[in-house]
């Protein structure tokens, strides 16, 4: 009786706070439900492009001629990472959201990535190959600025639907460049040595899932899944939002 009453109560309150806060989708701006909890309208879902058709065994990248890998992974040598998959292509309605989730203060944005993600962790079965979701992690100073960390926010999001716990075995060690405006060569550079491995126990011959917003050459995750191999830890795949 108490428990229907409180859900009562959290009802009226959630109704009444629509009236002088309503939601609005975070990509057009349409009003939405009281009860809402994606915060993206349904005709702004049915604009982004989803990643599920052919792409490369590795790293993910869309191939619309088909094929197991692409050429970047056909001729580079092996990586330490077992694949990485991306929900959505980084484009459009997509970037623009990610703009606002990460910059803007929009973090509540992260409840439809996270089930995008999701969707995504549940159609490759990876829940089998995995231990722990351990989230790429920005530099400490980088976080205080903003006030959060997006890829701790989705990591957490992901755990929640899929009972795998999140580990923050990675941190951060130095700041970098911003990924997105260097060039292949330079980002491999940006990031080597950035981040050290603080629970090796916890991922000693552990199935880990990266989880990181998005991913262009693959260079950060890479890094990452190095660190974590040399500090002991089993088969390493990656998850991210977005594919740029």
């Amino acid at each position: 009786m108490i428990m229907q009453i409180k859900n009562a109560i959290s009802g009226i309150l959630k109704k009444l706070s629509s009236v002088f806060f309503p939601l609005t989708c975070a990509a057009c701006g349409r009003d939405l439900p009281h009860d809402d909890e994606l915060r993206v309208c349904a005709e702004c879902r049915k604009r982004i492009e989803l990643i599920d058709g052919l792409f490369c065994n590795k790293c993910g990248t869309p191939l619309p001629d088909g094929g197991a890998h692409c050429y970047r992974c056909r001729k580079e040598e092996k990586k330490h990472f077992e694949s990485i998959r991306s929900a959505c292509r980084y484009e459009g309605l997509v970037r623009g959201l990610v703009h606002k989730f990460k910059y803007k203060g929009r973090a509540y944005i992260d409840e439809y990535f996270g089930r995008l993600m999701t969707e995504v962790f549940e159609r490759e079965k990876l829940s089998g190959e995995i231990d722990a979701i351990v989230p790429v992690p920005m530099h400490p100073l980088k976080k205080y600025v903003r006030g959060y960390d997006q890829s701790e926010l989705l990591a957490a999001k992901i755990s929640r639907k899929t009972g795998k716990r999140v580990l923050n075995a990675l941190r951060r060690k130095k700041r970098t460049k911003p990924q997105f405006a260097l060039k292949k060569n330079e980002r491999n550079r940006n990031v080597e040595g950035s981040f050290a491995c603080v629970a090796p126990e916890e991922v000693s011959r552990k199935g880990i899932l990266l989880v990181d917003d998005v991913v262009t050459t693959g260079a950060t995750i890479e890094e990452c899944a190095k660190t974590l191999k040399k500090s002991g830890a089993g088969k390493v795949y990656a998850l991210t939002l977005a594919r740029d």
